[in-house]
């Protein structure tokens, strides 16, 4: 089984958190992802609240490029957080920005 998380990127980004195990996939493009998986796996899909609106979608998507196996979490990664279940801290990619010029006056 695989739990793959689909949050949009605007939830993703403002949680600290992630369901243990769970591999982040970006929801708006599934087709450069999908193939990393067999299409026979057990695949349970989250994102973050319970209207299960993105990973219905991506479900959706998946089912049409022939996966069988898919489940939406229902809930979201929140009814999880609430129930205590295991999560654990995302892994962070530092990015190093060039400093911008100063404000002219």
């Amino acid at each position: 089984m695989k739990n793959l998380d689909v949050r949009t990127h605007g939830d993703h980004t403002g949680s600290a958190v992630k369901i243990q195990d769970a591999v982040r996939e970006d929801p708006a493009d599934v087709s450069s992802w999908a193939n990393k998986y067999s299409k026979d796996a057990t695949i349970v899909l989250y994102c973050a609240w319970a209207e299960e609106a993105t990973s219905v979608r991506v479900a959706r998507e998946l089912k049409m490029m022939g996966f069988n196996k898919l489940f939406a979490l229902e809930g979201g990664r929140m009814e999880w957080y609430l129930a205590h279940y295991q999560t654990e801290p995302k892994k962070y990619r530092v990015v190093f920005r060039t400093p911008l010029p100063p404000l002219q006056s």
